[in-house]
């Protein structure tokens, strides 16, 4: 027979499970439900209940629009007992977002929706638009790849700011800002190229979350903007590839000394730019070992300039036309998955000996001071020539007789180097032999010569005229010089030679 007491201990049995969570709750609270991207939203999840804690809910459901910064620690609730978790969240994109629905136990928190506004510059209110370009998914171990964020602002001086990824199976380096202006559609935005080269370390499926990418404004972050989740097929290399060859196609840029000839014995340094696809400078070590020295060249210890440049200094040992060595350039070609192997050549440089270089100076030396003393003696007889035709004009634009005009004549003999003591007739033999076809000047000259001995008549200034004529014929400079004169001036075609 069940007595009544044993009743009641079977009915609270049964029933204490359902009254032990009938009071239990579970919700989740969005603090601001309308924030810019760039911004952090902030969840508060709270329980009234003390075990277990709420850091067993699985947060993974958020990651597709959503990432979630390191949570706070869980606390406990001082006065109605239970606990609570704030979490920030910075959102993928803009527009409306669902947080959806999380579970701790049996229960469900309620999906929130927010609103997530285009990014703005906190000074002129202008958009910000945001922008990021990632590599393909399949890829190889070793082989590198990039993965761009570009910001487009209106600020000139906005402070970008990356960090590098803490990831084992991944090895990555922050490609340094990069700034450039639109000026395809608005000169005065501003373009911010930043993001990271990422080189898979083991093969198999990779997750990577990389790190924001901040704007920083008079000291304060204003954004932080986070990049896609990529998920990555890392494949194994093939077991004939060695471990150390590049992965990716390369070339390799050579600069050689700007010289036309090099000297026996000096040092010279040639720049080496090696290039990958993704990746500047990989597999440089490679190539460097191909550069041994020989018995016409001897290469020098190299000095690294940057992540894909190299000096190498060599000092030539031979004279002649050297040639440098053929370069072979061997890497793992991703997208047929071979080995491929081709050579390049570097060049070749022109190498004298000392006394050669000072013989050439010296030849260059003394060539130069017989130009200039040709180019003196001839600008000397330039000068010559035209001063004695300038005082020959002026002798005959201020002739009141036969005599003057004589004298004239005699400053021409001078300036072509004739003899001074010519007579009229005798100069006009001169200047028929060496400019033909005057036959108005031998007019002139026949009439002057008449006055002198034959005490004949002439047209004075007309014969004038003529004489100046071949002053300004031989030196055409003498027109454009200011020389008063009370006489008309000279008539043009007269005093030219008659075709």
């Amino acid at each position: 027979m069940v007595t009544p007491g044993l009743h009641i201990v079977l009915l609270l049995s049964v029933l204490w499970p359902a009254l032990g969570t009938a009071g239990s709750l579970f919700d989740l609270e969005v603090k601001q439900r309308t924030v810019e991207y760039g911004q952090p939203l902030r969840l508060t999840l709270r329980t009234n209940r003390e075990q277990p804690s709420l850091e067993v809910i699985d947060l993974s459901a958020l990651d597709s629009d959503f990432v979630v910064e390191t949570p706070s620690e869980v606390m406990e609730e001082s006065r109605a007992g239970g606990q609570y978790w704030r979490i920030r969240l910075y959102p993928r994109r803009s527009g409306a977002l669902v947080i959806p629905a999380l579970e701790f136990l049996d229960h469900r928190s309620r999906p929130v929706t927010v609103t997530i506004q285009p990014a703005r510059n906190p000074d002129t209110h202008s958009l910000i638009r945001v922008s990021s370009k990632l590599p393909s998914t399949s890829v190889w171990v070793n082989q590198p790849l990039k993965v761009l964020m570009s910001i487009e602002t209106d600020d000139a001086y906005a402070g970008i700011e990356v960090e590098n990824p803490s990831q084992e199976t991944i090895k990555a380096e922050v490609l340094a800002p990069e700034q450039s202006v639109n000026g395809n559609h608005d000169p005065s935005r501003i373009i911010y190229e930043t993001g990271w080269l990422l080189t898979p370390l083991t093969h198999g499926r990779i997750s990577v979350q990389l790190p924001p990418v901040q704007i920083r404004k008079d000291g304060v972050i204003t954004h932080r903007f986070y990049p896609p989740r990529l998920l990555l097929q890392v494949r194994a290399l093939p077991s004939f590839v060695p471990p150390t060859m590049p992965v990716g196609k390369q070339s390799l840029d050579v600069v050689l000394p700007n010289r036309g000839l090099l000297m026996k014995g000096e040092t010279y340094s040639m720049i080496l730019k090696i290039r990958n696809a993704t990746a500047p400078g990989r597999g440089t070590v490679g190539i460097l070992r191909q550069f041994r020295s020989n018995a016409s060249i001897r290469y020098l210890e190299p000095g690294k300039l940057s992540d894909s440049a190299y000096r190498l200094p060599f000092v030539p040992n031979a004279i002649g036309l050297l040639s440098l060595p053929r370069v072979r350039l061997q890497y793992f070609d991703p997208s047929t998955g071979r080995i491929d192997t081709r050579e390049q050549v570097v060049g070749s440089i022109w190498v004298i000996d000392a006394w050669i270089k000072y013989a050439l100076i010296g030849g260059l030396w003394v060539l130069m001071m017989l130009l200039l003393k040709v180019g003196f003696q001839w600008a000397t007889r330039k000068w010559w020539v035209f001063s004695h035709y300038h005082k020959a004009l002026r002798r005959f634009q201020q002739a009141r007789n036969t005599e003057m005009l004589q004298a004239g004549l005699v400053e021409i003999a001078k300036a072509e180097s004739w003899p001074v003591n010519l007579t009229l007739r005798e100069w006009q033999q001169y200047w028929g032999a060496h400019f033909p076809g005057f036959t108005q000047l031998e007019k002139a000259l026949w009439l002057l010569q008449g006055q002198r001995y034959g005490k004949q008549d002439m047209d004075f200034p007309w014969v004038r005229r003529q004489l100046t004529g071949i002053c300004y014929w031989r030196q055409p400079l003498l027109r454009l010089m200011a020389i008063n004169t009370d006489v008309s001036q000279p008539v043009g075609s007269e005093g030219q030679r008659e075709q």
